[in-house]
């Protein structure tokens, strides 16, 4: 059985030498740009470059995030980024824009490229569209089944979440921080929205926050999806998660191999949970119900006692669990806590106290209620993992000697040096034994190396100086260490081509709206094309210009639809009359090209293009035939997890409504209105205006387009 790979994350050269040394297969990382964890440290290109030769030595492959979508004036810095990479030899590429994915392929066809989650990886035919592109891997939507796992790893190679915070937006694929605060998550800027306490008519208060997933019970089941790689999610988080998490799953599933049981190692699954958990779920993959954590959003830590009595001064507990000054601990009712700084055992200080002993701590944090006592930060196990075990790399020796000349090779995989050398004479008074070979050559202890089996073919009465074996030893090492870490890649001109033909000519106000009251208002107004997820009322008004608007998960792409409105690549038939809605998140010329060819003949505008983006765009090509949404909702989150309110939720004035469809639930913004930009958006070269409606009545939606119409007679006056 061919051995999986595990995948773990680093955000700076701490977390990546704690990975390697836990057992990483692999390590996935980013650089300062292009990577979708912006506000992690991060490597630098010299630091990439160091971790790429460190993780080589030791049999590990690395894997760099250009998984942001990318703006037309970023292009060739992201080409010459991506070059760096190749040229330093690193083994994959993991990227989330779809122009640059074909632009890889074409200008550095030899890259190895990852898809990103965020290409929205749940359906078959998105992974066929991967493979015909040339696509090695792809990474998997967290929301989907075993099954569902299985039928994609049948197409190409695939990567799965096993550990680590879940999205709540399907495949990562969110507009939340974006549209209310200017990060965007496609751009690596996430503000963790979701994680918000909202205002809702139930006593949740984090009805968006999702539970961490943890599948280390269940991980048979994954790896016979035949699927890849296990992959860990956590590049903002700690050294010390990184090396638990890594050193549990490498310890589950060698012990899988070994004897075909899960055998969970109980007290470092419980380490990690005093690092950082916000309680577990096994996930979408299991079908489970328990993925949301409306509580709170936080970090958890672990239960160690009971609060007792509480007064102005002290708070006393009951322990569970043994304690230390310097720990941290949380009281959950309040979600407050702080660090131990003393701890009163029978009215004395002291250091330390055990379970079962009742202990007072100075009410820092004003407590008034007895609650239950989490500890969030353990010290002793944070101060036992600044040493940890050094990894090893296990090598095989071959030795060959004559009366004049010794051969010595050293083998690592398929990594082979050898060297001959006449440093051997004729015993005189000394004879070097076949132990004093081994023993030298086997000396390993200043190098990341070690002895796993040595053969000598010698002959008798010969005689070696240390002093050579030593130096033959060194630099042989050396020679080794150099193959593994300093292979030369090569690399032709980078040459692309982003031209590209469509109808950009005739001006036009188009609509999507959801029952036949609002279809008929648009109607009476001449409305140039209208835009429906009805797919009742699509079908009523075929023939007409109307288009159906396929939805963002398909479960059934056998659909004749004439005119469609497409959210994703995997439906896209031929001859047919296609618009590429928001979300095929398009921001730049390649990817434009790549929609024309593919049969699409108008693109909605990616809500991450600012217009001075959308002008970059347009200059390089003028012919683009860009709609731009004036007015609406955007769904800013469709999520297949259960939300616990109803209709709206809303914080600090950010009112969201609830949409549910079928299994899955969408997450609408309040309307955005840019009505008065219509005429900026026309002199850079965007002639169709879009109106997004929901719940407008017939005069709102009346209204709405009158002013729109304005804003166009006073464009074509000039």
């Amino acid at each position: 059985m061919e051995k999986l790979e595990l995948l773990s994350p680093a955000g700076n050269k701490e977390s990546l030498y704690m990975a390697v040394h836990a057992g990483a297969d692999a390590i996935y990382i980013s650089g300062k740009k292009y990577g979708a964890r912006k506000y992690a440290e991060n490597f630098s290109d010299a630091e990439i470059k160091e971790a790429i030769n460190y993780c080589h030595l030791y049999n590990v492959k690395v894997y760099v995030t250009l998984n942001t979508l990318i703006f037309e004036s970023e292009i060739e810095g992201f080409l010459e980024y991506a070059k760096m990479l190749y040229l330093n030899n690193v083994d994959a590429v993991i990227v989330q824009d779809i122009g640059m994915i074909k632009l890889l392929r074409t200008t550095i066809p030899e890259l190895e490229i990852h898809t990103s989650t965020q290409t929205h990886n749940y359906n078959v035919n998105t992974t066929k569209m991967f493979k015909e592109l040339g696509v090695k891997r792809v990474v998997l939507a967290r929301e989907l089944t075993l099954d569902e796992i299985e039928e994609h790893s049948k197409i190409l190679e695939t990567e799965v979440f096993v550990h680590g915070a879940l999205c709540m937006s399907y495949s990562g694929c969110c507009y939340m921080s974006l549209l209310r605060g200017g990060r965007s998550g496609n751009r690596g800027e996430c503000a963790g929205t979701c994680r918000l306490p909202y205002k809702t008519s139930s006593n949740d208060k984090y009805v968006l926050s999702t539970r961490d997933l943890c599948n280390i019970y269940d991980l048979d089941k994954i790896m016979k999806t035949g699927t890849k790689s296990l992959k860990i999610e956590g590049r903002m988080k700690s050294k010390e998660y990184v090396y638990l998490v890594t050193r549990l799953y490498r310890k589950t599933i060698d012990k899988y191999y070994e004897t075909g049981i899960i055998e969970v190692d109980c007290d470092l699954y419980n380490d990690i949970k005093k690092v950082f958990n916000r309680e577990y779920t096994k996930g979408h993959k299991f079908l489970s119900n328990d993925i949301m954590n409306p509580l709170r959003p936080n970090h958890q830590g672990i239960l160690i006692g009971q609060v007792t009595k509480v007064n102005q001064k002290y708070i006393t507990i009951k322990l569970n669990s043994d304690i230390l000054v310097g720990d941290g601990i949380k009281f959950t009712d309040t979600d407050t806590g702080f660090t131990i700084s003393e701890i009163y055992l029978d009215g004395k200080k002291v250091n330390s106290a055990y379970k079962n002993q009742i202990i007072s701590v100075r009410n820092t944090v004003h407590l008034k209620r007895p609650t239950p006592v989490v500890k969030t930060t353990d010290k002793a196990l944070i101060n036992s993992l600044k040493t940890i075990e050094h990894k090893s790399i296990k090598i095989d020796c071959n030795v060959k000697i004559n009366e004049s000349e010794i051969e010595v090779e050293y083998i690592d995989n398929n990594n082979i040096v050898s060297k001959k050398s006449k440093i051997v004479q004729k015993a005189k008074n000394i004879n070097t034994t076949k132990q004093d070979i081994i023993k030298q050559l086997s000396k390993l202890g200043n190098t990341p190396f070690e002895m796993n089996n040595i053969n000598v073919l010698t002959v008798d009465n010969i005689f070696i100086n240390i002093k050579d074996l030593n130096e033959l030893r060194r630099s042989l090492i050396n020679e080794l260490i150099d193959k593994k870490t300093n292979y030369k890649r090569n690399i032709q001109n980078i040459k692309y081509d982003n031209n590209l033909i469509m109808n950009n000519k005739d001006i036009e106000i188009n609509a999507s709206i959801i029952n036949e009251e609002q279809y008929n208002v648009l109607k009476k107004l001449n409305i140039n094309n209208i835009y429906t997820s009805n797919y009742d009322l699509y079908k009523k008004h075929i023939g007409e210009n109307i288009y159906y608007i396929l939805p963002r998960i398909i479960d059934n792409n056998n659909l004749d639809i004439d005119k469609l409105v497409v959210n994703d690549y995997n439906y896209l038939p031929k001859n047919k009359d296609i618009i590429g809605n928001y979300y095929l998140n398009i921001t730049n010329s390649i990817s434009c090209k790549y929609a024309c060819e593919k049969g699409i003949k108008k693109i909605c505008v990616s809500p991450d293009l600012n217009i001075d983006r959308l002008n970059e765009i347009l200059q390089v090509n003028n012919n683009i035939n860009f709609e731009i949404q004036v007015y609406g909702y955007y769904e800013v989150m469709i999520t297949k997890n259960n939300i616990s309110q109803k209709e709206t939720i809303s914080s600090n004035n950010y009112n969201y409504n609830i949409v549910r469809n079928k299994n899955y639930t969408s997450i609408l913004n309040s309307p955005v209105n840019n009505i008065k930009m219509i005429n900026k958006y026309y002199k850079i070269g965007v002639k169709k205006y879009r109106l997004d409606f929901y719940n407008e009545s017939a005069n709102d939606i009346y209204r709405i387009i009158l002013e729109v119409q304005k804003e166009i007679k006073e464009i074509l006056r000039f």
